[in-house]
């Protein structure tokens, strides 16, 4: 198993699309385009994905996170988000760039 350090990086399958619509009360999508499937993703969801940009540590992702959501601890979305990753990763979603 994928051992995520602060410093691991990741970065989003180029297969793989988001898209966010509306403004209020905004849908958010995970688009994979080779088969055509489609992902309804929720707001936390799309904001961890939008961040993989194959530069930002996990690290900086999880401060990012812990100031866009109250009444989350740090060591909730760290565990959350080490899960999230993980499921990502073994689905094809994101991929590992960088990992100590």
């Amino acid at each position: 198993m994928l051992e995520i350090e602060n410093t691991t990086i990741f970065k989003l399958n180029s297969n793989y699309s988001l898209s966010a619509l509306g403004s209020e009360n905004a849908k958010f999508w995970l688009f994979e385009l080779k088969e055509g499937n489609i992902y309804k993703l929720n707001d936390v969801s799309y904001s961890i994905l939008s961040l993989l940009d194959g530069r930002t540590s996990f690290g900086s992702l999880i401060e990012t996170v812990a100031s866009q959501y109250d009444g989350v601890t740090k060591e909730e979305i760290v565990r959350d988000g080490k899960d999230f990753f993980t499921r990502c990763l073994n689905n094809g979603i994101i991929y590992l760039i960088k990992g100590d």
